[in-house]
């Protein structure tokens, strides 16, 4: 079995149980998770893990087979919802705490847990703004250089996510900013990785996708440098892998120099 084949039969398990959890994720939204948290192995980003939003544990089981030895799996809910010994067979070190997520970040034990060594952070709690506000406050200090930030329910009916999202930016003058939407999540990263992030998307992500099954087509109309974020969505045979690349050049499909 070659590698394209034993990516693709890995990428096949991976989904098949994160789909035995009861809730909601997309293919592709489980494809771009395997593809960051691979990356981040590729180039030697190593830490824990953090979801806020947990419920049964579907994009949860997605985070645990990408964790490495040493590190743990923190899992947020207000409730016990997630199947915890369902995702502890997966990964053993994951750690359940029952919580509102804004009320967790002003316990002193509970960020010294998490010590500044997140490298990957999902967020689908309650998606009112304050949450969102205050859970980007929170994890900031906690994530380690090279870590990716993802808000759920970025692009549909919580158009407070978004809000939530922007006050943070430039209000707060955080240092997150957008990388990739991709139909309901955003990922974020600081401003010092997005260069190392941004190749990776233009270089590779596009190809692994399709390696996946998961045909998409990548766009981005400007590359500000308040705004440069890429977006992904489902392609079809009639749709250039680039959206107005034909139109426009590559200009906006360029990394930074």
């Amino acid at each position: 079995m070659d590698k394209l084949n034993k990516n693709d039969f890995r990428f096949k398990k991976i989904l098949e149980i994160a789909n035995s959890f009861d809730g909601m994720m997309a293919p592709l939204a489980v494809g771009l998770f395997d593809s960051f948290l691979k990356k981040q192995k590729d180039i030697g980003i190593g830490g824990d893990c953090i979801e806020f939003g947990v419920y049964r544990g579907k994009s949860a089981s997605v985070i645990a087979h990408n964790m490495n030895k040493g590190e743990t799996l923190h899992l947020v809910d207000v409730a016990d919802y997630p199947e915890i010994e369902k995702l502890q067979k997966i990964w053993p070190d994951s750690v359940f705490t029952k919580s509102k997520s804004e009320e967790l970040f002003k316990s002193i034990e509970f960020t010294d847990t998490l010590d500044g060594n997140i490298r990957f952070s999902h967020h689908d709690a309650s998606h009112f703004f304050t949450n969102v506000r205050d859970e980007l406050t929170g994890i900031l200090p906690q994530m380690k250089n090279g870590g990716i930030v993802v808000l759920d329910d970025f692009n549909n009916n919580f158009s407070q996510v978004i809000a939530g999202y922007f006050y943070h930016k430039f209000v707060l003058k955080s240092d997150l900013e957008i990388l990739l939407i991709s139909s309901n999540k955003a990922y974020l990263c600081s401003k010092a990785d997005f260069p190392e992030y941004e190749a990776f998307i233009i270089d590779e992500l596009m190809d692994k996708l399709d390696n996946l099954d998961l045909t998409s087509q990548l766009v981005r109309s400007e590359n500000h440098e308040l705004h440069r974020a890429f977006h992904i969505r489902p392609r079809t045979s009639d749709m250039p892998i680039r959206y107005g690349e034909n139109i426009y050049g590559d200009r906006f499909y360029r990394t930074q120099k």
